[in-house]
């Protein structure tokens, strides 16, 4: 025998709360769904040490029980990923390899988010000021 709590269980029905949650669970194919937001109060997050905190945070939520670890999505996710040409064809990353630490690295993987629109309010914030690690629970 197991528990099992369902937040749509513990709200109540015609509540706002399950009009947003039945909006996510249609968005992302997931009947629970969080988000968790990192916002910096000066700057943006493309700054090595808030990479380094969303990389963090994006393993820690993988591991928590519950969720489904290869649906867990950041800018830190290696499901998220990026395309380059080059002369062998396409290849396919992860969008977040390593952390930059250089000022010309941070500059290129901000201006790399940005050249995906499916990245921008998603997983980043279009003032660049906050992102975003969405995960599905089973």
């Amino acid at each position: 025998m197991t528990t099992q709590v369902r937040l749509r269980d513990l709200m109540p029905r015609g509540h706002e709360y399950m009009a947003i949650d039945d909006r996510l669970s249609a968005l992302f194919g997931a009947e629970q769904t969080s988000l968790l937001a990192i916002g910096v109060s000066s700057g943006d997050v493309f700054r090595s040490d808030v990479l380094q905190r969303i990389r963090r945070l994006t393993e820690a939520v993988q591991q928590l029980p519950g969720v489904i670890p290869s649906r867990v999505m950041s800018i830190a996710s290696p499901r998220v990923k990026a395309l380059t040409a080059s002369s062998d064809g396409v290849r396919v990353a992860p969008l977040l390899e390593e952390i930059p630490e250089d000022p010309a690295q941070v500059r290129a993987l901000r201006e790399r988010v940005f050249s995906y629109p499916m990245y921008i309010g998603t997983h980043c914030c279009p003032a660049k000021n906050s992102a975003v690690a969405r995960n599905l629970l089973s």
